[in-house]
């Protein structure tokens, strides 16, 4: 009877589901615009949200432009020319939907409480069942009407327009979101064109490698609307065949190449790779926000890369020098305690030249697998820290053995009873 019972509990939750599923609508992150000063269009940066709500929203950042004649602005962002902001930017965004979609996507505005209101025309939904295939969306900001949050009419623009995109069969003039068309995705549009034009990173080393250049830099003279943490996206890297000062990045690609980019700011280093062992490269940085604007591109610094066995052979500590692949603090540190310490006894220098005896060869292997180097990277680490902190350490360690040992004995002393003390009594 239980198992019955049971049955068809499972069978109405299953009819239950399927009576109130919804076709599901959603975003991968490609999203577009473009303008009459920009008649072809171009990728914009897309922070997707997991399960998107009016509190959640994907949120799509869109570089705008006030002023067709503002050269400057146009010399400091990835997107040249940047579409002007007016009622003819347009925003294009890619849209999927699983097998029982509706005729058509509509985008909504919220119009007052949990009301929308419907401002374009119906885009067909893409008929065909594989949902790999994309239906594009397009609208304008004149779309936008009297229910726009946005004033066009300002030279300084940090705006957010929210709107939410759903299917229907035909398009509904107004509805309530939390009953009706539960489809649909919600974004939030933010707008800016704020941009640091004054301050260009600080390059503060560039350490060899094979093949490869470690750049360190600092950053901390370049406004927060750059590398805020809701705002900073990318550091990139550019590469010189001359030394350059610090420019503009539309000045500074035709000159270059971008290497590699870097999603870290936290590090406040990035990697040259796939150069030319023996060539002198000049290398510069610029951090680049959300809005694709870009700091001024660093002065460059040079390095030269160098063949992994004369790596190895000049920065000595060889197992250490792989793991790393590149001078650090933690290498000068072992290379300290092997001059200083065990060089001065014959002990140490036969321990030094044991070590070196195959060393070498494992290190060859070290360097070539990202495993064994964050391996070597980790005990490193472990050591430099138990030989700094060793009075720490054996202070706590011999604090915490003698308080277990009052411990124990106050709690096993012997406390002998009257008649265990014998037949004598003073």
């Amino acid at each position: 009877m239980r198992l019955l019972f049971f049955s068809l509990f499972l069978s109405l939750f299953f009819i239950t589901s399927i009576s109130f599923s919804f076709a599901k609508t959603t975003f991968n992150g490609e999203a577009y615009i473009y303008g009459t000063s920009r008649p072809t269009s171009v990728d914009v940066f897309a922070e997707k949200a997991e399960g998107t709500s009016v509190s959640n929203p994907h949120k799509i950042y869109i570089p705008v432009n006030t002023d067709a004649t503002d050269l400057e602005r146009q010399n400091n962002n990835e997107i040249s020319p940047l579409p002007l902001f007016n009622e003819n930017l347009y925003v294009q965004l890619n849209l999927y939907s699983d097998t029982d979609h509706k005729a058509n996507y509509y985008v909504a505005i919220l119009s007052s409480g949990d009301t929308y209101t419907t401002i374009t025309e119906g885009v067909s939904v893409n008929g065909s069942t594989n949902s790999d295939a994309a239906s594009v969306v397009t609208f304008s900001l004149k779309d936008f009407g009297s229910y726009s949050k946005l004033n066009l009419t300002t030279t300084s623009v940090k705006q957010s327009q929210f709107i939410y995109i759903f299917t229907a069969d035909s398009k509904p003039t107004t509805f309530n979101i939390l009953n009706e068309y539960k489809d649909g995705v919600h974004f939030e549009l933010k707008f800016s064109n704020n941009y640091d034009s004054s301050n260009a990173p600080t390059i503060n080393s560039v350490t060899k490698g094979d093949s490869k250049l470690f750049v360190s830099y600092s950053a901390s003279k370049i406004s927060s609307e750059i590398i805020g943490t809701s705002e900073y996206r990318k550091t990139i890297l550019l590469i010189y065949r001359n030394p350059q000062e610090s420019m503009s990045y539309q000045s500074a690609i035709p000159l270059g190449s971008v290497n590699n980019t870097e999603t870290n700011l936290s590090s406040g280093a990035i990697w040259a790779n796939d150069l030319k062992n023996g060539e002198t490269y000049h290398v510069a940085v610029a951090i680049v926000n959300k809005y694709r604007f870009v700091s001024k591109v660093s002065a460059s610094s040079e390095g030269t890369p160098i063949e992994i066995l004369n790596f190895l052979e000049e920065q000595g500590c060889y197992l250490v020098s792989a793991g790393f692949k590149r001078n650090h603090y933690v290498l000068d540190y072992f290379r300290m305690i092997r001059d200083s310490y065990l060089n001065q006894s014959s002990l140490g220098r036969a321990f030094v030249n044991f070590y070196y005896s195959f060393a070498f060869d494992w290190a060859l292997v070290v360097y070539k697998s990202e495993t064994l180097s964050f391996l070597v990277r980790a005990a490193a680490y472990t050591i430099y820290f138990l030989l700094n902190n060793l009075f720490l350490i054996v202070t706590i360690f011999a604090a915490t053995t003698i308080i277990i040992i009052i411990i124990t004995l106050l709690t096993y002393s012997p406390k002998a009873k009257p008649s265990e003390r014998g037949s004598d009594t003073p």
